[in-house]
């Protein structure tokens, strides 16, 4: 139609004609943006078959993306960021001023002890005649001594001719095997605090002067004291009682060549390592267990987890003549159940069984049961505490992921993603000085926020998505000393991470313990104040100058009061 047309049509006609065009324009909109996410999804599956292709046959993989690399640029689509990096650390601490100027290096030494004092005077010689004396500066120095010493021992021996015996004095704790406790101690940290490769620990060892060999070292590393492995769960049974709470993430480990997931548990008193060949529902149940055996329970809220499944009506009706409210062993249960078993297939059994160890968990009295858990939403820890909190990070993070084409889709997703990290911060003063009005009008700022409507179809999808986990969300308005964020066990899967990336991954499943052990310990003495190496040598001599770590425990989780809301009834917020 030409333009002196449209210009003659009346009011009434050029209404009709937007009524035609402007639907067929949205149709064709969407049905575009349909098309470019079916693109970007063939193009990921294109990826991810070629990787596996090559995987099968054993082709070396191509060199992966430099961090500051960027995705190569899509039609409309101008700033694109660089491949992989979503991180929302920027979002999550806000505009920040200019820091005051500190005396830092003045607290740094305020600490030093000054074991030695050197004077430095000027030779008269290169002093003008009228030069007079004003004393002495004090400057301090800072310097390390490292030189090997080597102690021989006599040990006294006797020998009893009517028990045909011989007695031999022992040598001090902590001087078992080849090295003394001082050099122990420094493997020990640099081995698994630091954390330093056994080669690269080996050549500096060797350039000391010290005498050792490969196996010595790698059993020095990997044999540690069985206390230490009872410290370890003393301080988890420690954690897990003196807070309701406790956060957990997962990263992968490789113990001889297989694949394995190290699950990592903690709170502000302590952190625990524990590498098993799972990562479903029922490796987390048996990992925050610990050594309790598995025990089972079928009742209401198995049929319940069973319901959530997918399990039909008819398939849990099927189940309600074996409910009974006590814990039973596997054993007993598939006999009990040995009918019912053989119309099951193996998706089924496998889901029967995770429901009724996570059913038995939340409603065994034996062993500490976590209140509520704090996780990045990953399905393997739905249901299996009685409250559950979600990581905010991990949740806005799917709103970096968004890739809009054009430029209504990119502001529209700018000003959801500026309120709600705006939220996340208001919730984070709220947990400085909570209030019943305050929660109130959070809840109702949570609302606004993610229950708008958007022109953009994908951040809508995900903003009704974030609605749905309000409770989870806002599980801090009733427990302000619980965290948004997840970070903390972040951080402490990062130091396996590190220990990874130099070491590979152990060679045995002493090895693995060994990781477990000294890794957790390493943490937990970080978070509680403790220098690792002063612990180790202190545990390898048997000072006993440390406190047992459980003790540090449950003193700090009182202090800082971690569950204070649980304790008092009614809770904050109804």
């Amino acid at each position: 139609m030409a333009e002196t047309e449209l210009a003659a049509l009346s009011a009434a006609a050029t209404r009709a004609l937007l009524a035609l065009v402007v639907p067929a324009f949205v149709a064709t909109f969407d049905a575009l943006l349909r098309l470019q996410e079916r693109f970007a999804q063939a193009q990921a599956d294109h990826a991810a078959l070629q990787a596996e292709f090559r995987r099968r046959q054993r082709l070396p993989q191509p060199p992966p993306q430099a961090a500051g690399a960027a995705d190569p640029p899509a039609a409309g689509k101008r700033g694109s960021r660089p491949r992989g990096q979503v991180s929302s650390a920027g979002e999550r601490r806000g505009k920040r001023g200019r820091r005051p100027p500190t005396r830092a290096k003045a607290a740094r030494n305020a600490g030093l002890c000054v074991t030695e004092r050197r004077r430095i005077d000027l030779d008269p010689a290169d002093l003008p005649p009228d030069a007079l004396f004003k004393g002495y500066r004090r400057v301090l120095k800072q310097e390390l001594q490292v030189t090997p010493c080597v102690l021989q021992f006599e040990l006294a021996r006797y020998y009893s001719p009517s028990q045909r015996r011989t007695y031999q004095a022992a040598p001090p704790p902590g001087w078992e095997g080849q090295f003394g406790p001082v050099c122990k101690a420094w493997i020990l940290t640099a081995g698994y605090d630091l954390p330093v490769a056994q080669a690269p620990l080996l050549r500096f060892l060797t350039q000391l002067g010290l005498s050792r060999s490969a196996g010595t070292l790698a059993r020095l590393l990997t044999e540690l004291p069985a206390r230490w492995e009872a410290e370890r769960q003393a301080v988890r049974t420690a954690g897990l009682t003196a807070c309701p709470w406790l956060q957990t993430d997962r990263t992968a480990t490789t113990v001889n060549g297989q694949p394995q997931t190290c699950h990592v548990l903690g709170n502000p008193t302590f952190v625990h390592y524990e590498t098993r060949p799972g990562a479903d529902r029922a490796t987390v149940v048996r990992v925050l267990r610990g050594p309790l055996p598995d025990c089972y329970l079928l009742d209401e809220s198995t049929l319940g987890l069973l319901r959530k499944k997918g399990w039909s009506a008819a398939q849990r009706s099927a189940l309600e003549p074996y409910c009974e409210p006590f814990l039973r062993s596997r054993a007993v249960l598939q006999r009990k159940l040995r009918r019912l078993r053989r119309g099951w297939d193996r998706k089924q059994e496998q889901a029967f069984w995770e429901c009724a160890l996570t059913a038995a968990y939340r409603w065994d009295r034996e062993g500490p049961p976590v209140t509520c858990l704090l996780t990045d939403d990953g399905a393997a820890y739905h249901g299996i505490s009685r409250e559950a909190g979600l990581c905010w990070v991990h949740e806005l993070r799917h709103l970096k992921k968004l890739r809009p084409s054009y430029p209504l889709h990119r502001r529209e997703l700018q000003r959801v993603a500026k309120q709600a990290w705006g939220l996340y911060r208001d919730l984070q003063a709220y947990r400085a000085a909570p209030t019943p009005a305050g929660a109130a009008e959070l809840r109702a700022a949570f609302g606004r926020v993610f229950g708008q409507t958007v022109p953009y179809p994908a951040l809508q999808a995900r903003l009704r998505l974030t609605r749905k986990k309000a409770a989870r969300l806002l599980q801090v308005l009733e427990h302000p000393e619980l965290p948004l964020h997840n970070n903390a066990m972040e951080l402490a899967a990062r130091r396996r991470v590190r220990k990874r990336d130099v070491s590979y991954g152990p060679r045995s499943a002493a090895g693995a313990r060994a990781w477990d052990i000294a890794q957790g310990l390493a943490a937990t003495t970080a978070l509680l104040g403790v220098q690792f190496y002063e612990y180790v040598l202190d545990r390898l001599t048997q000072a006993q100058q440390i406190p047992p770590l459980a003790e540090l425990v449950r003193a700090q989780a009182a202090a800082l009061g971690l569950g204070r809301t649980w304790a008092t009834q009614p809770p904050l917020i109804e």
